[in-house]
């Protein structure tokens, strides 16, 4: 397909922009996605763009079309071994990057307005910097976020700051809330620098199968668990879906703290409650201690 035959594809004249360009390639997709699931007639869909077409169409009209055999390659491979956040998402690495393209501009606006409310606020208030965090979310509630604040502290001489944030999601909340909240989660999994994750079995199983956290396989003996003592839980030894060559395979990724005397203490309460760590820990020291006390 050449730049003509994309225009023709398109509808567009060769003025086109690039805004007007990705406009119509939203168009395109919803129109061809609704008739599909409107189970719309073969004939009803004769007159549109294959899904292919439209893709290879865009890529030119955006030049963005990879002529390179090296390039090429690097895309497919990319595609193949996408970031955790495309994983998390589930979309194609190159969808990401179109995404993350064409509305960086709106979105560094955005993140710098509200990056100038933020430093207003903490230069406001002086509030110092977290120097631990432990993140609680799935249906798992805290009945005093800093009682078990203070309990972190008495485990960790010196922690002043302590963060432990509790992102709730019960069977009771309607369907808009969760859907605001699971996007809430996925950055702070993908991005937060958290030190200890303490989450439901949904959400263990989702996100541990995604290589969302750091593998436990060696270190099980130290943290007071065993292999045999996980598969009888069955909780941690599961396949992580990265591709092969990210590390893949049957891997250990967290321990059932269910019984943990540290959270009936603190007033956390939830079933097949599991500890894991986060690929970001900013203080991966103070983790193994606390780690280490939930098996008690």
């Amino acid at each position: 397909m050449d730049r003509k035959q994309a225009l023709k594809a398109f509808g567009l004249p060769g003025s086109a922009s690039r805004d007007e360009i990705a406009r119509r390639y939203d168009v395109l997709q919803r129109k061809r996605r609704a008739a599909q699931m409107e189970g719309a007639a073969s004939s009803q869909l004769e007159g549109m763009p294959t899904a292919d077409e439209i893709e290879e169409a865009y890529r030119i009209l955006a030049d963005i079309a990879y002529k390179d055999p090296v390039a090429e390659k690097r895309l497919r491979e990319r595609n193949a071994h996408p970031g955790l956040v495309a994983r998390l998402l589930k979309m194609e690495q190159n969808k990401l990057d179109n995404l993350v393209h064409y509305y960086k501009w709106p979105v560094a606006v955005s993140l710098a307005a509200l990056g100038l409310v933020i430093w207003f606020i903490v230069s406001t208030v002086f509030r110092p910097e977290d120097d631990f965090k432990l993140l609680v979310a799935g249906n798992i509630y805290i009945e005093d976020v800093e009682v078990f604040e203070q309990a972190v502290v008495s485990l960790l001489p010196g922690t002043l700051h302590p963060m432990v944030q509790n992102i709730y999601l019960g069977e009771s909340t309607d369907a808009q809330m969760q859907a605001a909240i699971a996007q809430k989660l996925i950055v702070e999994i993908g991005y937060g620098e958290n030190d200890v994750l303490l989450v439901d079995r949904t959400l263990f199983e989702q996100y541990a199968m995604q290589g969302a956290f750091l593998p436990l396989d060696d270190r099980l003996a130290e943290f007071g668990t065993t292999p045999e003592l996980q598969q009888k839980q069955n909780v941690a030894i599961l396949p992580d879906a990265r591709a092969e060559g990210e590390d893949a395979g049957a891997h250990v990724y967290g321990i059932d703290v269910t019984g943990s005397a540290l959270l009936k203490e603190a007033g956390v309460f939830g079933t097949d409650m599991i500890a894991v760590f986060g690929l970001n820990q900013g203080f991966p020291e103070k983790g193994d201690i606390v780690m280490k006390e939930l098996m008690k």
